[in-house]
């Protein structure tokens, strides 16, 4: 395999992104539900944002490499900001800023969903 080969290195990313999802898409699916139903979803937010939402709801690192394919829909939009990361483990890395296109109104908010919701995304049902 070539160290350097433009197309080689995006089919590969398209290929793990999706293997990611497929391995962990309930989990996926919450937390998109969860970036959707977060306040500022509508004007920036960032991965950091929701895994702190996911953190609060008890689903601390549930996404694993998954967590790639979190903005991957096209409802949203790349603000054009990078914000460094306030994760420990992500050594200040920097991260891409999301805008929601469609609005905040997409889902129900967070609260809405019951205990076996939770139970479900983080048993990969």
């Amino acid at each position: 395999m070539k160290d350097f080969d433009e197309k080689l290195a995006q089919a590969l990313k398209r290929r793990g992104m999706s293997l990611a999802e497929e391995n962990n898409s309930d989990a996926l699916e919450f937390a998109r539900a969860v970036a959707e139903s977060l306040p500022n979803a509508a004007t920036g937010i960032t991965a950091d944002h929701v895994g702190r939402a996911l953190k609060r709801l008890g689903k601390k690192n549930c996404l694993g490499p998954a967590a790639g394919s979190l903005f991957k829909e096209k409802k949203w939009r790349f603000t054009g900001t990078w914000i460094a990361s306030v994760r420990t483990k992500n050594h200040g890395r920097m991260l891409r800023e999301w805008q929601l296109t469609g609005g905040p109104d997409l889902v129900p908010p967070v609260s809405s969903y019951s205990p076996a919701d939770y139970r479900r995304a983080s048993q990969g049902e």
